[in-house]
């Protein structure tokens, strides 16, 4: 009877599978560097039509949409406060006499030294940046309770940043985009739905806002089985996709909150193509400024219209579930209405923070 041995495999047969490798990598990058690059033209195409204020866009009048809003008595928890749109939003809701909660490392990155005087005469106290640090757990839950409204904004993010593992496994577009927030949510839901009860009757819910992207439109799916791009990395894959997952995290978080019947909204939004710290990401918008400040791009200020918007309009105060662009309900990208991939990437993101969520947590979102 003859034996059948297996072969190890040869020299050239290790060489050619590591190139095949390299290829599908290098398609990959290629492919997806493509799809980004080709989202944005037609955002800048966007961006002039705002800014000359034809074809129906035009910037948003704050004196008319905000003019009577005072905001004592309430708090606003903000990632990314402290720079680019995240920075003039804060400045804005300060000088309505909001009070500010903010993720920063520091309250000096774009701020001026005014800015930060007068928001340290608002500010409560700022959270650990890195979303998912244990000291984030005991900072939340010791925020105050006796508060007449409190809203969310989950602004700050990275972009086309090197592949990096956090000290959490995760990749770090993935933690800092979309992980960190969803866990932010998470912990603040009691006192977002808390705060907001003796408010109940007024329909005036708490607000949570996901400031995703039109780059979302870029990515061609989640890869589920691979989230952290342990197998295959691409820097423009990786921000569009923690984009996208933003946003089919907002729909079926919004289906939660209405089976569960919370008195809290959830929407989400793209800012706009904003001149901040971000773009140094494409570099021949960098280095060119001409590009930089044409009317294909918008000041920080200007992107912090949308945010304010679905933060404070009194239009839109019980509309939930919806993405926004330039203060109008837009659709998102048809991937981002799969209702099946919306329910694997809910529970593995709940599955994924397990770690960091209580027991009642874990049975309140699986």
């Amino acid at each position: 009877m003859t034996e059948l041995t297996i072969s190890e495999p040869g020299f050239k047969d290790v060489w050619l599978r590591k190139f095949q490798i390299f290829i599908n990598k290098f398609i990959f990058i290629l492919w997806t560097g493509i799809l980004i690059y080709a989202v944005g033209p037609y955002y800048s195409i966007r961006e002039l039509f705002r800014h000359l204020q034809i074809f129906g866009f035009k910037k948003l009048d704050y004196s008319k949409e905000f003019g009577d809003i005072d905001l004592h008595g309430k708090i606003c928890v903000i990632t990314g406060g402290t720079r680019g749109i995240g920075m003039e939003v804060c400045r804005y809701l300060v000088g309505k006499n909001c009070q500010i909660i903010t993720a920063t490392s520091t309250l000096k990155d774009d701020a001026n030294d005014m800015m930060i005087e007068q928001a340290k005469r608002k500010l409560i106290t700022k959270i650990d940046p890195s979303l998912l640090s244990s000291n984030n757990r005991n900072q939340i839950t010791l925020l105050p309770l006796d508060l007449s409204s409190m809203d969310s904004i989950c602004n700050g993010g990275v972009m086309f940043v090197p592949f990096n593992i956090t000290n959490d496994h995760f990749e770090q577009h993935m933690a800092i985009n979309y992980y960190g927030h969803c866990l932010l949510i998470a912990k603040l839901l009691p006192l977002l739905s808390s705060t907001n009860e003796q408010q109940q009757q007024q329909q005036q819910p708490g607000r949570i806002i996901m400031v995703s992207s039109g780059a979302h439109h870029a990515s061609f799916g989640i890869r589920l089985h691979d989230l952290n791009s342990m197998k295959l990395f691409s820097i423009y894959h990786s921000y569009c996709q923690s984009k996208l997952c933003q946003i089919m995290f907002t729909y079926q978080f919004n289906r939660w909150l209405l089976l569960n019947d919370q008195n809290v909204t959830i929407n989400c939004l793209h800012p706009g193509m904003c001149r901040t710290g971000l773009m140094n990401a494409f570099n021949f918008i960098r280095y060119i400024w001409l590009i930089r400040e044409s009317p294909l791009f918008r000041s920080a200020a200007d992107g912090a219209e949308t945010i304010l918007f679905t933060t404070l309009s009194r239009k839109i105060e019980t509309i939930s579930g919806e993405y926004f662009e330039d203060c109008q309900r837009q659709r998102s990208s048809q991937l981002s209405y799969d209702l099946w991939m919306q329910k694997q990437l809910w529970q593995q993101t709940w599955n994924d923070l397990r770690t960091w969520l209580t027991n009642d947590e874990i049975e309140k979102f699986f």
